[in-house]
């Protein structure tokens, strides 16, 4: 079975792209963390006016 490529946005490299850079920060990427952890990012920080509510997200 073949898989097609996944098709990503600007906007969506952009937010993998950081949530690999905090992975790749962590003590879970070197292997010496004890605990489970989560990474996130700010949403605001890749859609200008998320808080807004006239917002136009599709930009």
């Amino acid at each position: 079975m073949t898989s097609k490529p996944i098709k990503l946005n600007k906007r969506q490299k952009d937010l993998l792209k950081a949530l690999l850079d905090k992975f790749e920060k962590s003590k879970t990427y070197r292997g010496e963390n004890a605990v489970n952890q989560s990474f996130q990012v700010k949403p605001e920080d890749f859609f200008k006016d998320y808080d807004s509510d006239f917002s136009n997200l599709e930009e």
